[in-house]
C-alpha cells in the first residue's frame, strides 16, 4: 500500500474538501479511484499544499504507458 498522510482525511474535512474526504473514505490508499475524479482530488491536494505523483490506469499504448485520455482509473503517490 502506498504511503498516505494520516492527517488527510482531517484535513480534507476540515477545508471542506468533500470529494477528497469521500474519495479517501471509499478508497483508503488512493489507489485504483475511477478517472471521473481526478481533477476535484488533484485540486484539492494541491490546496492542501501536497506533493504527489499521479499514475493512470487503463489499456497500454505501444510504448506500454497508460495516457491520461485513455485511463479509466488513477493512483495517487505521495511525496514523503
Amino acid at each position: 500500500m502506498p504511503y498516505l498522510p494520516k492527517e488527510l482525511v482531517t484535513e480534507s474535512f476540515i477545508a471542506g474538501c468533500t470529494v477528497l474526504y469521500q474519495t479517501v473514505q471509499e478508497y483508503p490508499g488512493l489507489s485504483q479511484v475511477p478517472i471521473d475524479r481526478l481533477d476535484w482530488v488533484r485540486n484539492d491536494l494541491n490546496r492542501l499544499g501536497y506533493k504527489y505523483r499521479t499514475r493512470y490506469r487503463g489499456p497500454k499504448s505501444r510504448s506500454g504507458e497508460t495516457h491520461k485520455v485513455n485511463a479509466r482509473a488513477f493512483s495517487i503517490y505521495f511525496q514523503e
